[in-house]
């Protein structure tokens, strides 16, 4: 990586992501691109303290970092809306990895709209990192939830360029519908044959996807994504979960996917979110 773009409210919830970011440059020697984005609906004078106290704030967030990780960085201070102002700075910055902390939970709201981390991934076909967990050493244990998509397959590179060193588990969960229907059958019971053509479609798949001879292939799980997901992270204990993002119109908003959006919205550990370029 050459450039990451992090982006901080100075909350206490973006701590870690600022932590993170400078550990990842050290790492990858890369530059880091701090933005903090002040809302545009404040008098201007208000506006204008605010940006100035938020530089110096930044500025000596950052030094205090660069001195445990070293790496260079710059600091945006912008105003209008956070998701955009993101993008554009990804942009600028030709950014390799956009990193935001947790978000605010906000109850009812949260049903209703979408996260900022949600409305950049949505904007922003670049790797987004939620960095939700203290920052105590690289990466370790990775958690790769696979379907042979596009969008998975570059969940797969991104993790390998954030945690080239850590220990990977990638799985692929097969649902079998009507299950122990169809057992005694000469051609095999419905798990069987799912678990063929999984099998079939995860060769495939291997076969193109690009990776390293190193990359474990995906062991095929049968169960749903989400309960193979917990059974395998309570055995693993990952720090990092990567997952492919699917973008879908809904009524009057976009999701990033039912099964993604839930990892950002109640995280376990880190998740990193990517959506094929």
């Amino acid at each position: 990586m050459k450039n990451i773009v992090v982006a901080t409210d100075l909350s206490g919830r973006s701590a870690h992501a600022l932590t993170r970011a400078f550990q990842l440059a050290e790492q990858s020697g890369a530059r880091v691109a701090v933005v903090k984005v002040a809302d545009d609906d404040l008098p201007e004078t208000m506006s204008a303290k605010i940006q100035i106290d938020a530089q110096d704030m930044l500025e000596a967030l950052c030094e205090a970092e660069a001195a445990r990780h070293p790496a260079p960085f710059s600091i945006e201070v912008l105003t209008g809306d956070p998701a955009h102002c993101i993008r554009a700075c990804a942009r600028d910055y030709d950014s390799d990895l956009i990193i935001l902390g947790a978000h605010r939970r906000r109850g009812f709201l949260d049903g209703m709209r979408e996260t900022t981390l949600e409305h950049v991934v949505r904007i922003v076909r670049r790797p987004v990192l939620l960095a939700a967990m203290p920052v105590e050493s690289p990466y370790t244990k990775v958690l790769l939830p696979m379907d042979f998509s596009p969008a998975s397959t570059a969940a797969a590179h991104a993790a390998l360029k954030v945690a080239p060193a850590a220990e990977i588990n990638a799985f692929h969960a097969v649902h079998v519908p009507y299950r122990g229907f169809g057992r005694g059958n000469p051609d095999g019971s419905l798990e069987d044959i799912f678990l063929q053509e999984a099998r079939e479609e995860r060769d495939k798949w291997w076969e193109n996807a690009g990776l390293p001879a190193s990359f474990p292939k995906p062991e095929l799980s049968e169960g749903s994504p989400q309960q193979i997901l917990d059974a395998r992270r309570a055995l693993f204990d990952p720090d990092l979960i990567a997952v492919g993002a699917h973008s879908r119109a809904t009524a009057a908003r976009w999701i990033v996917g039912s099964f993604a959006a839930g990892l950002v919205r109640n995280p376990p550990c880190d998740v990193l979110v990517t959506r094929p370029r």
